[in-house]
């Protein structure tokens, strides 16, 4: 059986280590007391700024913001030039393309102007003519390759 000295230094032994954990629990859970301490000992709620370290704030914002914002502000003003040129150009082209279209649509609707009768009866004339002339240069051309292939014939024969 087990003496009763190996139980109590046993039972002793599980105490410790409960009390081990216990005090790591509680020194991780008051570790930052002291900050904590320090912080709800002041009294100053609002901490006032001097007047000497807002204007010195102030200076060095401006001299780090003024020269990004003055290369903005040229950027943009050489963009809205850019665009300015665009629109006059944009707009001209427009003005050139309505007056292109003004000009074909006046074009379009001109009256159509009756032809004149002479005129007329001049060229169906000349189109009987030139198709009397085609006629007779046909007729021509074949009493001329008749007549020249009894020619070719006896040529080749001798």
């Amino acid at each position: 059986m087990v003496s009763p000295l190996y139980s109590g230094a046993r039972i002793l032994e599980n105490a410790t280590d409960i009390l081990n954990s216990s005090l790591a629990t509680l020194e991780n859970a008051t570790r930052d007391s002291t900050r904590l301490k320090k912080i709800l000992k002041t009294e100053k709620v609002f901490g006032l700024v001097p007047d000497k370290d807002l204007r010195s704030a102030k200076e060095s914002m401006n001299a780090d913001v003024h020269p990004q914002l003055q290369y903005l502000l040229e950027k943009l003003e050489k963009q809205v030039g850019k665009l300015k040129k665009e629109q006059r150009l944009l707009q001209s082209k427009e003005r050139l393309e309505r007056a292109e279209q003004e000009k074909e649509h006046r074009l379009s609707t001109r009256p159509i102007h009756t032809p004149d009768p002479f005129k007329v009866g001049r060229l169906k004339f000349l189109q009987q003519k030139k198709k009397r002339l085609e006629q007779v240069l046909a007729e021509r051309k074949e009493i001329h390759d008749v007549q020249a292939s009894p020619h070719l014939t006896r040529k080749a024969n001798s």
